[in-house]
This record gives C-alpha cells, sequence and structure tokens, in this order.
C-alpha cells in the first residue's frame, strides 16, 4: 500500500493479496486505537499489532504503511483523519456494519496497549469510552436504516477517537 490517500476497497484488496481476511475498517480502528495509545513509537504499535492478530505478522509492511498514513493524517495541518469505511455507493447496511467493526478495533487497539475507561484519569475520557462501545456492541443494526444517522455516527465516532488520543497525549505528557 503506497503513500495514498486511505481507501477501504483499496485495503481490503491488499489485505486479500497477502491472504489476510480481516475487516479494513477493523483494523483502521485496531491501528488507531494502538497509535491513540503509544503516538509513533513503532515497535510497540507493532508488537501490539501481532498479539491482536498474529495473521498480520505477515503483513508488516501493509500494517506499517497504513500506520504511516494515520501518523500524517492525525500530525497534518488540516487533521485529515477519517474513519475508513465503504464508499457510500456501497449498501448502507454494509457501512454500518463495518462502523461497528471500526469501533471494535479502535477499542481492542486500546485495550491492547493496557488503556481502559476504568484507568482514564479524566471523565470525557471514561465517557467516550463508553460511547465507543456502544457503536461497538450494536453492530450497526440500528444505523443500517437511516442515512443521515449512520452520517451522523460516523461524525460522533470520529469526534470521540479524537478526543480519547488527545486525552491520551495529555496523559503521556504529565507522565
Amino acid at each position: 500500500m503506497e503513500d495514498q490517500a486511505l481507501d477501504h476497497a483499496h485495503l481490503k484488496a491488499c489485505l486479500e493479496g497477502q491472504g489476510i481476511d480481516c475487516s479494513p475498517a477493523w483494523l483502521h480502528g485496531l491501528l488507531f486505537g494502538l497509535v491513540a495509545a503509544h503516538d509513533n513509537r513503532w515497535e510497540a504499535v507493532m508488537d501490539a499489532v501481532h498479539q491482536c492478530d498474529t495473521r498480520l505478522a505477515a503483513a508488516g509492511d501493509l500494517t506499517h504503511s497504513l500506520c504511516h498514513a494515520l501518523w500524517q493524517s492525525l500530525d497534518g495541518p488540516g487533521l485529515d483523519f477519517g474513519i475508513l469505511l465503504p464508499y457510500e455507493t456501497r449498501p448502507l447496511e454494509e457501512r454500518a456494519a463495518e462502523l461497528a467493526r471500526w469501533a471494535r478495533g479502535y477499542l481492542q487497539g486500546l485495550e491492547a496497549a493496557g488503556i481502559a475507561g476504568e484507568s482514564l484519569p479524566d471523565e470525557a475520557g471514561r465517557h467516550a469510552i463508553g460511547e465507543l462501545r456502544a457503536v461497538a456492541e450494536s453492530g450497526g443494526a440500528e444505523l443500517a436504516a437511516d442515512e443521515e444517522e449512520l452520517e451522523e455516527a460516523v461524525e460522533h465516532t470520529w469526534v470521540t477517537a479524537v478526543l480519547l488520543r488527545e486525552l491520551l497525549v495529555v496523559v503521556r505528557e504529565r507522565q
């Protein structure tokens, strides 16, 4: 995966090309959760990725490229980060399910890094983790009925994920 805009279909093809059957949204969420927890410590992120799913050890270049794209988008001037979902031309149900998978991946990344809602020193962080859990546990079912509702859920999930990353940066700086 070269340095290019993140694309769900392209990442899915790259994963399939390496014989890895996992959701691109889940992988993107997992990596973002790990990046949020570890910032740019590459070794810590990759060790945690391999602990979460040993199949990803064979895709080191792919996951490194995806992490690099995440770091660039997070540290760029316009905060170009976005949740990696299928294009809007895909069925609403598929996009809603992928949003839930992204949230599960993000939470799994945080958990792999030893971060749980209870361990956050800030009530906003604990609330944000609860919000992400609700999206992850929903499976996207209730969001699959309405396009506008899904768009709002994607935006809310994005803001929540960025808030958690910022809180984790502040916590790291205090230590």
